[in-house]
């Protein structure tokens, strides 16, 4: 059921990037400033989140969030997004309604950081650094940050030696165990993969997958399961994957 979005003649254009189990949604929309002696509206693009009331269908009037940008969300209202000042980590208001925000540094040698994933528990976030190569373009390290320690990690790739690939985390757990997808530099240009604290472990490694090459892992559960996307050779077509834990294994 489509919800009644509180646009009126002062708001339009929501865009949305996030939902929790809570119904709460964040994103950003167009406010009204002005209207000048000729008519012309003047429209302001402002960050914000909203309350969706489920018995209803009603939203709550937007909360501006100031020049946060906010991007990823879990279900304690924590807030993974952009400022002026870079990347960061974002819990809400103090009682004199200044942001409480912490900042994600961004890797070694990295322009600016991309984050993609935030765990349930909001220790973990995960993503990719990306840095701009003239005259190659533009290059990402999959990285994943350890909040409550304020550090970052960068992940590297699974290329072949001598191969100048990328690599992007997709998604991370509350046990910081991360997925997401690396060049190979190899006939099948892409992999999925798995870290969990040393160095990344291709997942088809893990799989017995035959010729299903599992190319990208989108998301991992707080009990190890991973889905993705797979490409199967002899179909030349891609599917989508569901990889469990093997008991007592631990492995996928």
């Amino acid at each position: 059921e489509r919800p009644n979005w509180p646009h009126g003649v002062r708001y339009r254009n929501s865009s949305i990037t996030a939902m929790n189990n809570h119904h709460l949604i964040v994103g950003s929309h167009e406010r009204l400033v002005r209207v000048e002696p000729d008519g012309t509206k003047v429209w302001d693009s402002i960050h914000a989140m909203w309350q969706l009331d489920n018995s209803t269908g009603e939203i709550s009037m937007p909360i501006s969030l100031g020049d946060f940008r906010p991007k990823l969300l879990n279900d304690d209202g924590v807030m993974v997004g952009h400022t002026a000042q870079g990347t960061v980590v974002y819990y809400g208001l103090d009682p004199a309604g200044t942001p409480i925000v912490e900042p994600l540094p961004t890797l070694a040698g990295y322009d600016y950081s991309d984050p993609m994933s935030i765990s349930q528990n909001g220790e973990w976030v995960a993503g990719r650094a990306e840095a701009y190569v003239e005259g190659s373009g533009w290059y990402f390290e999959a990285c994943v940050w350890n909040v409550p320690t304020g550090t970052v990690q960068g992940l590297g790739t699974l290329s072949r030696k001598g191969w100048n690939g990328s690599s992007v985390a997709t998604g991370v757990n509350d046990q910081g165990q991360v997925i997401g997808w690396s060049d190979t530099g190899r006939r099948v240009p892409n992999t999925a993969f798995l870290w969990e604290g040393e160095s990344l472990i291709d997942l088809n490694d893990l799989a017995d997958s035959g010729s299903l090459k599992l190319i990208r892992a989108a998301a991992i559960s707080n009990d190890g399961r991973i889905i993705g996307i797979l490409r199967d050779s002899r179909a030349s077509e891609q599917r989508g994957f569901l990889l469990v834990p093997i008991p007592d294994s631990g492995n996928p």
